[in-house]
């Protein structure tokens, strides 16, 4: 395992492993505290999709978007970010891959009020991502790279 997130609306503890694989476990008496109490039997179902990342999942996002739509977010080592319907666990449940970072994905957040997507990576890049107004018709949002923003360690401030 090498990231989680846990959603108390569904009641899940979504699991990000290290080989890019996606699990969730959801209690089966839907008792928030029983997922983690052990002699309880959760149901474990992966996440299995042939877009799965390829590399270690560093980091879950459990996120509520437009109209209410449930997305889970995660980031990976592979450099990319990828949105999921965790309802639609059964199918494709990804809708989108967000490629543009040169390095493994460190870190990110995501700021409801706005809509953005915010990532840092190990080529020393933070990204700003925001939904593009022009696919607004579509069920799913869509992410675009709104802003980069460079490295500037090397800059010499005196």
């Amino acid at each position: 395992m090498s990231s989680y997130c846990y959603s108390p609306k569904d009641q899940i503890l979504f699991l990000g492993l290290t080989n890019g694989k996606l699990f969730q476990y959801k209690s089966k008496t839907l008792d928030q505290s029983s997922i983690f109490k052990k002699g309880k039997d959760p149901e474990d179902t992966p996440i299995d999709s042939p877009h799965c990342h390829k590399g270690a999942i560093r980091k879950i996002i459990y996120a509520r978007m437009q109209e209410k739509l449930d997305v889970l977010i995660t980031a990976s080592a592979d450099r990319t970010i990828k949105l999921w319907e965790p309802s639609n666990v059964k199918s494709n449940p990804c809708f989108q891959t967000i490629v543009g970072h040169e390095g493994s994905i460190l870190d990110m957040v995501y700021i409801e009020k706005v809509n953005q997507l915010i990532t840092s990576s190990t080529d020393r890049t933070m990204r700003i991502w925001v939904i593009d107004q022009s696919r607004q018709l579509l069920y799913y949002p869509w992410f675009v790279i709104n802003q980069r923003i460079q490295d500037f360690t090397s800059i010499n401030l005196t």
